[in-house]
Order: C-alpha cells, then sequence, then structure tokens
C-alpha cells in the first residue's frame, strides 16, 4: 500500500507545475526543460513501478523495502528538481541580445559544411578500418562498436559532428524556403551515416533537435503532433532495436515471430527503461557491497579524453562502477547499464547527494531555457538550446561522465562553427547564406 500509496503521489507531484504553468501562462511549452525532464522522469520511475506491479510483483515483493526507497528517493530528487527549476535568481540569468537572424556568412558556411562532413566521413571510415573491413563491420555491428570505441571513442564522437552543419542548414532554409531539395538530400546523407554506426539514439537525438528548432524558429508545433512524432520515434527504437537483435540470433524465424507480439513489444520497450531497478540494486548495494564515491564518478570526467589504449585503468564514470560491481554478468559481456541521476547522485553523495544534485539541475535547466526565452529571436541562441535539448533526457538515465562528454564535445565545435559562420560587420554582407 505505501508503494502505491507514493507512486499516485510521484505523478501528482510531477504534474501539478503545468497545472500552474496554464494558468499563469495559458500554454505549456512542451519543449521546456520541466516538460521534457517531467515526461522522462515519471516514465523511468512512475510508469515502470506500474509495469512491474502488474507483470512481475514477485520482483517487487522480493525487495519489498528498496524499491520503496528507490521511489521516496525518486520523489525527493523531483521535488529539488522543481525548486531549482522555479528558483528566482534561475529566471534572471540572461539579458536579451540583438537578433542574429540570417547573419551568416555564406562562403564560411559551406566550409564548415564541407569540412565537418569530411572530418565525419573519414572517422567513420577508419571504425571501418579498425573492425576489420565494409564487411566484417556490418556484419557484426554491434560487438564490432564495442571493440573498437573501447579506446578509440573519439572516432565515434567526430562522427557526430556532421549533425552541427545539417542542423545550420536546417534552419536557413526553415527561414528562407530555400535549398530543400539540397538538404533533403543532405539529410538523407547524415542519416544513412548516423544509423550505421548501429546505434539509433544519435540519429533520434538529431530528429528531436531539428523539431526544436523548427518549435522556436517557424511555428510552435501543437501537442497533437509532438504525440504522434513520439509514437513514431518509438515506433523506429523498438524495431530497429529488434532488427539489429534479430541478426544476432541463430533462430531467426522463431526470433521475428516473437518480436511481432505486441506485449512482447512493449516489454522490449519498457525494457530500456530499467533506471528504477537501478536505483534500488544501488540503495541496497551501498555502502555494502559498493563504497560511496564522494563525488569521484563525477571528477573521472576531467580524464574522459585520455583514450583508454594509453590508459587502460583510467577511472570510469558511474555506469561502468555501478556493472563492475553490482552486475558482474552484464560486466563479462562488455554491456555498461544506464544507472539514472539518482543512482548516481546516491551513490556518491547519499540523499545529500540527491537534494543537492537535483536542485542545481533543475537550476541549471532553468538557465538554460531562460536563456532561450530571453535571446528567442536569435538563431544561435535556438540552435545551442536545441543541442542541449536531447541530453536532459539522456543525463537521467544517467551516466554524468559519457553524456556530458559528448555534449560539450558537440557544443565546442558548434561554438566553433557558429563563430567562424557568423558576420562580425553586418555592413560587409551582401547576401546571407
Amino acid at each position: 500500500f505505501l508503494l502505491k500509496l507514493m507512486i499516485n503521489y510521484l505523478f501528482l507531484a510531477g504534474l501539478i507545475p503545468f497545472i500552474f504553468e496554464r494558468i499563469n501562462k495559458g500554454r505549456i511549452d512542451i519543449f521546456s526543460p520541466l516538460a521534457v525532464f517531467t515526461f522522462f522522469y515519471l516514465l523511468l520511475f512512475g510508469i515502470r513501478a506500474i509495469d512491474m506491479l502488474i507483470f512481475s510483483p514477485e520482483q517487487i515483493e522480493a525487495d519489498l523495502k528498496f524499491y520503496q526507497l528507490a521511489i521516496f528517493y525518486a520523489i525527493v530528487g523531483l521535488h529539488f528538481f522543481q525548486v531549482g527549476y522555479f528558483f528566482y535568481i534561475s529566471k534572471k540569468n540572461s539579458t536579451g541580445e540583438k537578433s542574429s537572424k540570417g547573419l551568416w556568412l555564406p562562403f564560411k558556411f559551406k566550409i564548415i559544411l564541407i569540412g565537418y562532413s569530411l572530418i565525419s566521413v573519414s572517422s567513420f571510415l577508419i571504425i571501418v578500418q579498425l573492425s576489420g573491413g565494409l564487411s566484417t563491420y556490418f556484419r557484426n555491428i554491434r560487438d564490432s562498436m564495442v571493440n573498437i570505441t573501447s579506446g578509440s571513442t573519439v572516432f565515434f564522437m567526430l562522427v557526430l559532428l556532421i549533425q552541427i552543419p545539417l542542423l545550420i542548414f536546417f534552419c536557413y532554409v526553415v527561414q528562407y524556403k530555400k535549398q530543400r531539395i539540397a538538404l533533403f538530400l543532405y539529410f538523407i546523407f547524415v542519416s544513412v551515416l548516423l544509423i550505421s554506426l548501429g546505434e539509433r539514439g544519435h540519429f533520434v537525438t538529431l530528429l528531436i533537435s531539428m523539431m526544436v528548432c523548427y518549435h522556436y524558429l517557424k511555428k510552435k508545433i501543437p501537442f497533437f503532433a509532438v504525440t504522434v512524432s513520439t509514437l513514431v520515434i518509438i515506433a523506429f527504437l523498438v524495431l530497429f532495436g529488434q532488427y539489429r537483435d534479430f541478426t544476432q540470433e541463430k533462430d531467426k524465424s522463431a526470433k521475428l515471430e516473437l518480436s511481432l507480439g505486441l506485449i512482447t513489444t512493449y516489454h522490449y520497450f519498457i525494457g530500456h527503461f530499467d533506471q528504477l531497478r537501478h536505483v534500488k540494486d544501488v540503495v541496497k548495494s551501498v555502502p555494502d557491497e559498493l563504497n560511496f564515491q564522494y563525488g569521484k564518478t563525477y571528477l573521472n570526467f576531467l580524464v574522459k579524453p585520455i583514450p583508454s589504449k594509453i590508459w587502460k585503468e583510467k577511472p570510469q564514470g558511474a555506469g561502468r562502477v555501478i556493472t563492475k560491481s553490482i552486475y558482474p554478468k552484464a560486466n563479462v559481456l562488455g554491456v555498461t547499464v544506464a544507472p539514472s541521476i539518482i543512482a548516481e547522485l546516491y551513490l556518491n553523495f547519499h540523499i545529500i547527494g540527491i537534494i543537492c544534485g537535483m536542485f542545481l539541475f533543475g537550476l541549471i535547466s532553468r538557465s538554460l531555457y531562460s536563456y532561450l526565452i530571453n535571446n528567442k529571436k536569435n538563431i544561435n541562441t535556438i540552435i545551442i538550446y536545441a543541442i542541449c535539448f536531447p541530453y536532459f533526457f539522456s543525463e537521467l538515465r544517467g551516466d554524468f561522465t559519457v553524456v556530458t562528454s559528448f555534449l560539450i564535445f558537440k557544443l565546442f565545435f558548434l561554438f566553433i562553427a557558429l563563430h567562424f559562420i557568423n558576420l562580425k560587420d553586418r555592413q560587409q554582407a551582401t547576401e546571407s547564406v
């Protein structure tokens, strides 16, 4: 009864801020950090808990105390995120800037497009070469990626640079309705390249960033349209994942027949959001089986750029730390769990970490959103926000070192591109991109 009561309270506490947003502003911005945070937070903890109560109550009963603690810590995290998000200082962190709409130098943008594309394609070819050739790569794409990116993650990250010129190109076409065919062809090329990495997440991230740009540049995307788009993206994630698993199985006909079931498809999807169980396992194991880290998993971010081939025993993020200690079978297979932001904060500083960490997460999220609202006519600000937006969910799912390293890497090259193509003296330009 207590567990069910806390689950109901979790949903109630998550939805109440939207009532005030609706009353005060008359609308809810579905691309605000609050919206994406609440939706995925309730998915990771609330809906997952309900799913387990319905389909696997024996697992709940076996560790009832620790599942109750996991939901309790999720509630604490939710409230302190909300406190940080609505904290007064976070609303006054930026001042309005003049619009830089369309003030890009065309020939410099072409340099960025060609340069980043060449870097991306070259890095992908290096990955293929390291895997033993094109046929070997595509035949064993999952195992190859695990082996190659271990110590060579930089090549994987460099492939993702191609998202930056595509996003800039998309914003230009949305504004001026020019070069649509060129954009479409470039989008197809980028999509094939990203999907060829064997991971659907970065392709989905690109789609979400494009939706955010359209939402703030052109017109607000209706809730219904976002809902339909979300369902399509979810279907893509599930089907692509099932296809990837299907290609790894010897009994392919049996696997395909099983995958067609609606319940099986649902469980396959919900199984990717198992952060509630990870929080429960961390709470159960720390400090008896795994010591408190006292910030080590966050500080390990500083050594992330050092390749593992140079420093094989370098400190890892929370995902690797938890996997090695709590999930030895997954560790043997080379799989790293996504612990969730709550589990990592608890792993480092117990409940104090959850309180302070979620407050800061809310504060930073609102600060970025306030900066967007105060500069919503600045196309550069919109692009920066669009790049950051998908990582709100990624940070929720964890872990900090991996997710933040990808975000900072991408932002670094985005700032270089925007600084390079932005017009310094408006009178020098005779045309836009």
